[in-house]
């Protein structure tokens, strides 16, 4: 028997969104089918309910017939897709997109390869290879999803974080020039980035251009008191002087590699939150490593046999308290019981959710670790509060 070929689908959305099958380009036309081909591939794959989908697609305002509208914008995206409709799957859960390659996957591939790279010279090639696939901004002629409106701002962290971390790369092999060309478009883009003006200011005088770097200093120190009311950190203001001096010493980046259980250079700081009570709040500015730790914490929570909760932001403001009812769940579910006042609240929030709580009424003090990823509306931490609270009532929680 001949081996069964699938057919190739690929979609690009690092700028105007691109589709390919088998590696001729496909038209989507429509506007509503653009945004249900994005909102689809943004999912990774994942199954999205046909609720979910109306609310991405209208999140104002509502058509007469959602669900019948719903159906329509599907039938004509199997039908820009042609031979790779396939690939689009629907049944009673919700519908996926499954085997879609795109520069989505790619960038955070090649992201994640640069993090554990051994060498500077190799990082240096895999985060330009990753920049190279951004053709503009994310989403950009698909915007109105909630969903991707998030989508398109967690990607502009990671691209900072990328350049931050090329920027650094390039400095360990010694590559000031390359700093000077790439990294004084960025600072301009970002003038209150400190960590990145610092780095450009240190290899702009590493070049000889002492007074450029100077220049990028006093620009960050303006921006920063004028804008947000503030004064340089000691970081800036230890690169000036060492400018100054003539003493200019690039301050190495302290690894967040993976070996074992660790986090090389993180180890201190690891065990501070594993072992710390009270509360706790990591901040830092975009790329030090801050999701990283939090997930080291979390697998060795986890591997030390306490409950691990964790919860994302609505991809919807009209789902606000989405995120918190998946929380108490997920808490009613490991210390098993059902819990009283928030379920009142879930069932008439989220049935479905609410259906969920266990009704056992036993109690569990092992520590639980909440951890919140990205953004949480702010009308749902006021009902966090409360609903873990009430919901946790006797166990302990390590919340994050």
């Amino acid at each position: 028997m001949a081996p069964v070929t699938r057919t190739e689908l690929r979609v690009d959305l690092l700028g105007p969104l691109r589709c390919v099958v088998d590696h001729q380009p496909v038209e989507v036309p429509r506007a509503q089918v653009r945004r249900l081909l994005a909102v689809l591939v943004a999912r990774h794959q994942s199954t999205t309910s046909t609720d979910e989908l109306i609310e991405q697609l209208w999140p104002d305002v509502l058509p007469v017939d959602p669900r019948a509208a719903i159906r329509v914008v599907l039938s004509r995206l199997r039908s820009n897709l042609g031979a790779a409709s396939e690939r689009l799957e629907s049944g009673p859960e919700g519908h996926r997109l499954h085997g879609a390659g795109g520069d989505l996957v790619d960038f955070a591939v090649l992201v994640d390869e640069a993090r554990r790279a051994d060498d500077a010279a190799t990082e240096v090639a895999l985060l330009e290879e990753a920049l190279a696939l951004w053709r503009g901004t994310p989403f950009v002629d698909v915007a109105g999803p909630p969903l991707l409106d998030q989508q398109a701002h967690e990607l502009d962290e990671a691209r900072w974080f990328a350049r931050n971390r090329l920027v650094e790369a390039l400095q360990e092999v010694g590559d000031h020039d390359a700093v000077a060309r790439q990294a004084a478009g960025w600072v301009a883009e970002r003038p209150h980035h400190e960590r990145l003006a610092a780095n450009l200011a240190a290899s702009l005088a590493q070049v000889g251009r002492k007074g450029d770097a100077l220049h990028v200093i006093a620009t960050t120190r303006r921006v920063l008191r004028d804008e947000f009311g503030v004064d340089p950190s000691t970081r800036l203001r230890d690169t000036e002087h060492a400018i100054l001096t003539g003493a200019v010493e690039l301050g190495g980046r302290r690894p967040t590699t993976r070996t074992g259980d660790e986090l090389v250079g993180r180890a201190k700081e690891l065990a501070s939150l594993a072992t710390g009570t009270g509360t706790t709040v990591v901040v830092g500015e975009p790329g030090v490593g801050k999701s990283t730790l939090l997930e080291a914490l979390s697998d060795r929570l986890a591997a030390d046999g306490h409950p691990v909760t964790k919860a994302a932001a609505s991809e919807s403001p009209r789902r606000p308290l989405e995120p918190i009812a998946s929380l108490v769940t997920a808490l009613a579910d490991t210390a098993g019981r059902r819990p009283t006042a928030p379920e009142s609240v879930l069932r008439r929030l989220y049935p479905d959710e609410a259906s969920r709580l266990s009704a056992s009424a036993a109690v569990n003090d092992i520590p639980t670790l909440l951890a919140f990823y990205g953004r949480i509306w702010a009308p749902s931490s006021i009902g966090a509060l409360s609903m873990i609270k009430m919901t946790a009532m006797g166990t302990a929680l390590l919340a994050v």
